[in-house]
């Protein structure tokens, strides 16, 4: 299938790590990036993360990943492996030829307030991987939720695969936080890193409405945040019978 067809300078693409075989939870490991070029057997593509030196995503030689995209009315996947950096933002992937049309399933939201944690990276994206992969694993052995930090609690839009919620400034696309969320539900605190992809320019009492899509998370609180929306959206409050 002809790619040229599908793949456009400029192009929003989403990058997802093919899951390998280390120890640990499974979990969601995503970047965002913009397509430079579509040359044979390969994509070039800029990463807009703002990132000091040395903080740079941990690319490997052969990292496998497959690429989501939108493209003529439809979602569109293609796999292939990371071949090489060009520049501190700049990498090429040799891709594998297998394009094929995906249909976007769209993710659950639900208005919820609850106990949110915001950190934001300030350019370390590689040390907050890895802070983000010491919190994850540790809550998820969590017993004790006495020991449990508190956070304040706020209105927030959540689903499986990202949150909007109020961010104070300043604040511009691809940056990114961590987030520690409480469900509420007698289990520690979600913890994943969020990308902004989208924020209000207009500032109400000093924050913005921002939305943050997920770049890491475990597959199982991702599966608990999914299973938390269904519930909330299902839920209909108990009201009292006239007599």
């Amino acid at each position: 299938m002809p790619l040229a067809k599908y793949f456009k300078a400029g192009q929003k693409l989403t990058l997802h790590a093919l899951p390998n075989d280390a120890p640990g939870p499974a979990f969601v490991d995503s970047l965002t990036c913009y397509l430079l070029d579509a040359g044979r057997g390969y994509l070039d593509v800029r990463l807009p993360y703002r990132v000091a030196p040395g903080e740079e995503y941990p690319f490997k030689d052969g990292m496998p990943f497959e690429l989501f995209s939108d493209a003529m009315g439809m979602g569109i996947r293609l796999t292939g492996r990371f071949e090489k950096k060009l520049a501190t933002n700049r990498i090429r992937i040799k891709h594998n030829g297998d394009l094929t049309m995906v249909k976007r399933r769209l993710s659950p939201r639900c208005d919820v307030s609850i106990e949110v944690g915001c950190t934001r990276s300030q350019g370390k994206m590689l040390s907050f991987r890895r802070q983000w992969e010491k919190n994850a694993r540790a809550l998820s052995q969590a017993t004790d939720l006495s020991k449990m930090p508190k956070f304040p609690s706020c209105k927030i839009n959540l689903s499986a695969n990202g949150v909007g919620m109020m961010v104070k400034p300043p604040i511009d696309t691809a940056d990114i936080f961590m987030l520690l969320i409480n469900l509420g539900d007698q289990k520690p605190s979600i913890c994943a890193l969020g990308e902004v992809i989208w924020y209000s320019k207009r500032e109400v009492e000093g924050q913005h409405k921002t939305g943050l899509q997920f770049l890491n998370i475990l597959e199982s609180d991702q599966k608990r945040l999914a299973d938390f929306v269904v519930t909330k959206n299902s839920y209909v409050p108990e009201t009292e019978e006239e007599e």
